[in-house]
């Protein structure tokens, strides 16, 4: 199956100074074995993490890989309530999934490779320490999370 965007553009509702946003619209990513991932409503996003690498990869929010860092960040936000076992596990999937959504969206092999380095690089080093946080670090309300945590098998 072709792995695609089945939404359009994302809807972000941005704080005073434009650094962080509140998704406002579903974000949906089908993948290479046909499963479809879901970026909700309510997950605070920064559109991509780190101010490492900007003028290499963009502004966070106005590139063609927006979408998939959503759907990463998504993944994140559950990964960073879990336990230290799930986290590192789950972080690793949809780090994957993020590098394989950035191919779908056309970004080159050389920035996908970089990215995916990044994002692998940040997940190991907040695995060490790693404790879970609360629901209100990534999302407006404990029903913005959906409580129940993501599968990514």
């Amino acid at each position: 199956m072709k792995p695609e965007f089945l939404t359009r553009g994302v809807l972000i509702d941005f704080d005073d100074l434009g650094r962080e946003g509140v998704l406002k619209r579903t974000v949906a990513y089908r993948d290479k074995q046909g499963r479809i991932h879901h970026a909700l409503p309510g997950l605070r996003t920064d559109g991509r993490s780190g101010p490492v690498g900007y003028y290499l990869i963009g502004q966070p929010f106005r590139t063609r890989h927006l979408r998939c860092a959503i759907v990463h960040d998504w993944y994140c936000a559950h990964a960073d309530l879990m336990d230290k076992e799930s986290y590192s596990k789950m972080r690793a999937a949809c780090d994957k999934l993020f590098l394989e959504s950035l191919e779908t969206v056309g970004v080159p092999w050389w920035k996908r490779r970089l990215m995916y380095m990044a994002v692998r690089g940040h997940a190991k080093a907040r695995t060490i320490g790693h404790t879970p946080a609360h629901w209100s670090k990534h999302f407006t309300s404990a029903e913005a999370s959906h409580a129940t945590r993501p599968e990514l098998n």
